[in-house]
């Protein structure tokens, strides 16, 4: 799922614990995996320039599918956005998209438009 930390004029989030672990295998084997912990002040941690340069929001999507590296321009063309930072990458039969954004709107904008480049229907909860 998308994670909103820090704080803007909606709402702050001072201390906190998140933990993330995703495991993605392909004919049971292991392709790729991933971990995001945040513990403590989760605001002053997505300040530093290393972690999220102060976007308070966050995302990561992953699609394995055959074809996934042929659709890397029109993900990249899909980031494009105002109030975001993203990069993504293809290989081995995967792309992996990596998002920040100044506020909610804009990563869920993103996230709309990268499942798009994806070929792929968003989820129920993005309805408006």
């Amino acid at each position: 799922p998308p994670l909103l930390a820090c704080q803007n004029d909606m709402a702050t989030i001072r201390v906190g614990k998140l933990k993330e672990r995703w495991r993605f295998r392909r004919d049971g084997k292991l392709v790729c995996a991933d971990a995001v912990t945040l513990d403590g002040e989760i605001g002053k941690t997505m300040s530093r320039v290393a972690v999220a340069r102060g976007a308070i929001a966050a995302g990561t999507m992953i699609q394995l599918a055959p074809d996934a590296e042929s659709k890397i321009d029109a993900v990249r063309a899909a980031l494009d956005h105002d109030g975001v930072e993203a990069g993504t990458s293809a290989f081995d039969g995967m792309i992996v998209t990596r998002i920040l954004a100044q506020d909610s709107l804009s990563l869920r904008a993103a996230i709309l438009a990268t499942l798009s480049a994806f070929g792929a229907e968003p989820p129920r909860a993005f309805s408006l």
